[in-house]
């Protein structure tokens, strides 16, 4: 049999024992299907950025107050800029449908990089917040009726919302493999996992490096 080729990339060991230092990439994602019209997806999608910029303005605004001086950004300075987008732009419920899907994502899956760290396994990015991205996409069953949109501008796309995680796991293989477990649990939390793939490594240089750093106690 010829031996073939692959690109494997920074393999870890195969005999790793579950106290080695190991790495491990986690790619995730959750497709929504909201029950919307194509041309109110496409119009409230279109505006998103336009109430964000907005939102940041009205919420400046209001933290200033009457002083015209910055102040603190609390939650009446952000029901008021709320208001003031709503008044301006009327209801986008894309949006809404997005701003609830972040909720539950960053409460669930924040859970897990906490619990993550408390047993010692370096996470990065550093939060939920940064490790997730939330988008408006069209979906499509299949490559056919893909290019059948973009050759022929078929209306055969659905309106989906794309919730996606990457994050990457350094520390006790042990650890790593509960963690990437757990994560995946906190995930399916927010919905059914289209998507998952993990790929495990040797650690990286850098959380190597900070883990076998000597820990100063005062004495």
């Amino acid at each position: 049999m010829e031996a073939q080729c692959y690109v494997d990339g920074d393999l870890a060991d195969w005999d790793t024992d579950d106290d080695d230092l190991a790495g491990c990439d986690v790619t995730a994602l959750v497709v929504y299907l909201p029950k919307m019209k194509r041309r109110e997806f496409e119009t409230w999608s279109d505006w998103l950025e336009y109430r964000a910029e907005a939102r940041v303005t009205a919420l400046l605004a209001a933290a200033a107050g009457r002083g015209g001086r910055l102040g603190v950004v609390d939650r009446d300075a952000e029901e008021v800029a709320e208001q003031a987008v709503a008044a301006r732009f009327g209801e986008n419920f894309l949006e809404e449908f997005m701003n609830d899907t972040a909720k539950v994502a960053l409460e669930s899956v924040g859970a897990a990089f906490d619990r993550t760290a408390s047993r010692g396994v370096a996470v990065s990015p550093g939060t939920a917040r940064e490790a997730i991205t939330i988008i408006p996409a069209k979906s499509f069953r299949n490559e056919k009726a893909l290019r059948g949109y973009l050759q022929e501008g078929k209306s055969n796309w659905r309106p989906s919302v794309r919730l996606s995680l990457r994050v990457s796991l350094d520390g006790r293989q042990e650890a790593v493999e509960w963690a990437a477990w757990d994560l995946r649990k906190s995930l399916s939390e927010c919905g059914t996992i289209t998507d998952w793939k993990q790929r495990g490594r040797q650690c990286s240089a850098n959380a190597n490096a900070s883990m076998r750093m000597p820990r100063l106690v005062a004495g």
